[in-house]
């Protein structure tokens, strides 16, 4: 009897590492190739490859899993790992600024990825009841300038160089509000943007906001630095 059963178990094992051995080496190739490329996408390489990424069907699936690790990583490594991977934002409240340690000067005002984000901030307030905002041109252009302006500076806040945050950017451009807000975003593509932002407190909070009836969208491309986001939100009085 004790003869049979370490038969059965010598044979329960080899018959495991033969056919189901390769599993754990599956999932660690895997793993490397996820991180892999979520480290090229987050490059500054040609908009091209990070595009064939995304657009492959393999590629995004691997890419939108490394990206879950993102938080815990963002935890260990802080500031840097927030700068080195593909989302990067500023709380809503934020005051400070972060040094991209880079500019561009060659920038493309980024229409679709606007209009693409503009139904997904919508989609996102009807699926909880509250009413769609309504798209302003003029909100649009002061979120493109800031956007232009982050890039071809090299910094990313909510704050210019010279102090001025988005109710100044109104104020000079003479729209009137009596509530504003502002979400930022920089990130390979507006569906990285998109996902970043919604699973943001603060920036769900102003995504959601039943105070806001208008928002603008400002995205522009900065060719292999990615695509940065400002979303400007008010309730205009006119």
């Amino acid at each position: 009897g004790k003869l049979f059963k370490k038969f059965l178990t010598l044979f329960g094992d080899l018959f495991v590492n033969r056919y189901f051995g390769f599993i754990p080496a599956l999932v660690n190739a895997s793993l490397f190739l996820s991180f892999a490329l979520l480290f090229v996408v987050s490059l500054p390489i040609k908009p091209d490859i990070k595009r064939d990424v995304y657009d492959s069907k393999i590629g995004s699936i691997l890419v939108s899993g490394a990206t879950v690790l993102e938080k815990p990583l963002n935890n260990v490594f802080g500031p840097i790992a927030k700068q080195s991977l593909t989302f990067l934002t500023v709380k809503p409240e934020d005051k400070g600024s972060i040094d991209l340690q880079f500019t561009q000067k060659e920038l493309a005002v980024d229409f679709e990825s606007e209009r693409i984000m503009f139904e997904f901030v919508n989609q996102e307030r009807t699926k909880f009841g509250v009413k769609p905002l309504i798209w302003s041109e003029d909100l649009a252009k002061i979120g493109r300038n800031h956007s232009k302006d982050m890039f071809s500076r090299g910094y990313f806040s909510h704050y210019s160089p010279e102090g001025k945050d988005v109710g100044d950017r109104l104020d000079d451009a003479g729209i009137g509000y009596s509530a504003a807000g502002e979400n930022l975003a920089l990130a390979p593509t507006v569906s990285r943007a998109n996902s970043g932002l919604i699973n943001s407190p603060g920036h769900r909070r102003n995504i959601l906001d039943p105070s806001f009836s208008k928002i603008g969208i400002g995205a522009v491309d900065g060719g292999v630095y990615g695509k940065m986001f400002t979303q400007v939100f008010t309730n205009l009085k006119h």
